[in-house]
């Protein structure tokens, strides 16, 4: 059975169509499109039109790749800025309509379960770790030891919201630095009665970025988690804190759709660095699309 999972995330729509046979799954296509769906209204709890069109489009694009593999199901996963906006249920319900496609909104606690299906897929998680995912309107925290859950939230302290709610200057200057720093404390309450974890697993997007500039190559086409060596990450973090639009333009190996958000992607993995003591880092190649795949795979819904 071949399927395909739309990941609608809040800054980026990810593609990926799979061959699911009993227990085991085949990779087939890859895709991700920047469409920045909270731009613009996420303080107000609204899709814009703008960002509505940007949607459609990358629907477009879509649409003849998953055709063009002749899948059996193809469900879209309604994320951060879809839950949270008063229109996102009918936004959800005209690309159904449209696409003659299942569409789904799941909550944060829902996305945490599915991010977790997806590591675990790429790595055996035994010491006490943290996996993470940084999205445009959330982030996920999930701390696992002996391959079980022992602590999961969503915060809303995604890559778009500081620029809504902070007048950011290029590049960002040290009061910027320190605002959003507060306002990731002020939002992070669950983050108390996480267990401390020696190991940080982070969930593909940004961190395949970081892994990029590091070595400067692609990312492995790998199904197993990548380590990453620390030492060489906290200078590349510092770059991008204090980088301008213009050097991230320039850098080889920052993707487009990442150059805007990488300096708070940058600050986020800073301090969750230091606040829980990490000492050794791991990327995950999959994350949420392919958390749903698994599921999906044994027999279970989204829902």
């Amino acid at each position: 059975m071949k399927i395909a999972v739309i990941d609608l995330g809040t800054n980026t729509f990810n593609l990926v169509i799979a061959s699911v046979t009993g227990k085991h799954i085949e990779l087939l296509h890859n895709a991700k499109i920047g469409v920045a769906l909270g731009k613009g209204g996420m303080s107000e709890k609204i899709l814009t039109p703008e960002a509505i069109d940007r949607a459609v489009a990358a629907f477009d694009t879509f649409d003849p790749i998953w055709k063009s593999f002749e899948v059996e199901k193809v469900i879209g996963i309604g994320t951060s800025a879809i839950r949270s906006a008063s229109n996102g249920v009918a936004f959800m319900n005209s690309l159904a309509e449209k696409y003659g496609i299942e569409m789904t909104i799941i909550d944060g606690q829902q996305e945490a379960a599915l991010i977790f299906q997806g590591v675990t897929w790429t790595t055996n998680i035994e010491s006490p770790s943290l996996i993470m995912d940084i999205g445009g309107g959330s982030t996920e925290f999930i701390a696992v030891a002996k391959n079980e859950i022992t602590k999961a939230c969503s915060l809303d302290i995604g890559l778009l919201r500081p620029t809504q709610l902070f007048q950011l200057e290029n590049p960002l200057t040290k009061q910027n630095c320190s605002d959003i720093l507060r306002w990731f404390e002020a939002q992070s309450e669950q983050l108390q009665a996480f267990p401390k974890a020696d190991v940080l697993i982070g969930a593909s997007g940004s961190f395949e970025t970081f892994y990029e500039m590091i070595y400067e190559q692609p990312f492995p086409k790998t199904m197993t988690a990548v380590p990453l060596s620390l030492e060489e990450l906290l200078p590349q973090i510092d770059w991008l804190i204090a980088s301008s639009q213009e050097e991230r333009t320039q850098h080889n190996w920052i993707i487009p759709i990442r150059q805007q958000l990488a300096p708070i992607a940058a600050l986020k993995l800073k301090w969750i660095i230091e606040k829980m003591n990490i000492s050794s880092v791991l990327i995950s190649p999959c994350s949420l699309k392919e958390g749903v795949l698994r599921v999906l795979n044994e027999g279970n819904k989204i829902s």
